[in-house]
């Protein structure tokens, strides 16, 4: 039960990936990046260490297998709010 759940969020995950590629979104997005891009990464890192601190407060251990999985995690919500920022730029253009 436990492993189709997974499965499925997993396919959940790679559909959002799917919608966009670093090389376009770079591209859409450009350089420098904006205040309210960085203000939305920083909103993401502040909610994944509240995470963080939730789930080591409820008893869950600091090891290098989680701390990988922790820098894997966002790695990937970082990548999908890059992702998400670039396709509303291309909305605005109307593309």
């Amino acid at each position: 039960m436990a492993n189709k759940r997974l499965q499925e969020l997993q396919e959940q995950v790679q559909k959002a990936l799917a919608l966009c590629d670093q090389e376009t979104a770079d591209g859409l997005i450009g350089a420098p990046q904006p205040d309210e891009y960085g203000t939305l990464v920083r909103g993401v890192q502040g909610v994944y260490h509240m995470l963080w601190m939730m789930a080591k407060g409820n008893g869950m251990k600091e090891t290098k297998a989680s701390l990988k999985m922790g820098a894997q995690a966002m790695v990937m919500l970082l990548q999908l709010v890059h992702y998400a920022y670039a396709l509303g730029i291309r909305r605005g253009k109307g593309q």
